[in-house]
């Protein structure tokens, strides 16, 4: 909740930064005003994308969890796969719809997708799976999520230890 916060509230202190008057020996404030203006809404961009392709990507790699018990590549990849997609997309939309041609959006688009989807096989085996196995073992859980509300506004979880697939 504190990382939905803070995206909301970054924005927020610069653009105040922004409307306040400089003090009387800063000459740069026009170029201040560039630079830090044309974040705010990539950062907007950055906020909206994260909680929506955080959701998606979590409910949708515990979908596949209980429906194959097992395959954890399979789910990070497909989890990863669409969320990515979705958040790409979304993030070039809202912050550079109208400010770069549909072209070069595009071109970052697909770099950016091919990029991330590349980044995550490459490190899957030498980092993700391990830090996982790690975590899994020393808390002694691998909850399956069957009855889980993904509802963005409840807050509370339930577990039973009869969904723990976690084996010694």
């Amino acid at each position: 909740m504190e990382c939905i916060f803070l995206h909301g509230f970054f924005p927020f202190c610069i653009w105040l930064v922004l409307i306040l008057p400089p003090s009387q020996f800063w000459h740069l404030q026009e170029s201040y005003e560039i630079v830090f203006g044309n974040m705010i809404r990539t950062y907007i961009a950055s906020a909206i994308t994260f909680v929506i392709s955080f959701m998606i990507s979590s409910y949708v790699f515990q979908k596949i969890k209980v429906k194959k018990r097992g395959f954890l590549f399979q789910r990070i990849f497909r989890s990863l796969f669409i969320s990515e997609m979705i958040a790409v997309g979304l993030f070039c939309f809202i912050a550079f719809y109208g400010v770069w041609p549909m072209i070069d959006m595009l071109h970052f688009l697909v770099f950016s997708f091919c990029t991330k989807v590349l980044y995550e096989i490459i490190m899957y085996p030498i980092v993700t799976k391990r830090v996982i196995l790690w975590f899994k073992r020393a808390e002694q859980s691998d909850m399956l999520d069957s009855q889980t509300n993904f509802s963005p506004f409840r807050w509370e979880i339930d577990y039973s230890e009869e969904n723990n697939l976690f084996k010694a």
